[in-house]
């Protein structure tokens, strides 16, 4: 996996770079559609979710923390 330098050079990625990268995407986008999933089963039951979708705006910068 290669990413781009300011000069616009590719620069091959290190194997820490690669485990942050799929450890703040599993967070922002595997967590968020996973409280989808919750949140769709709690509005089939008529229960009160409103701190999901508060919570999961929290998601990407938690992603960032974890390192």
């Amino acid at each position: 996996m290669n990413r781009v330098n300011q000069r616009g050079e590719a620069v091959r990625m290190t194997r820490t770079e690669k485990k942050q990268l799929v450890i703040f995407v599993l967070v922002s986008y595997g967590v968020t559609y996973a409280m989808g999933i919750l949140m769709w089963v709690f509005y089939g039951t008529g229960t009160d979710f409103g701190v999901f979708p508060s919570s999961q705006m929290f998601y990407p910068s938690a992603g960032v923390i974890w390192f």
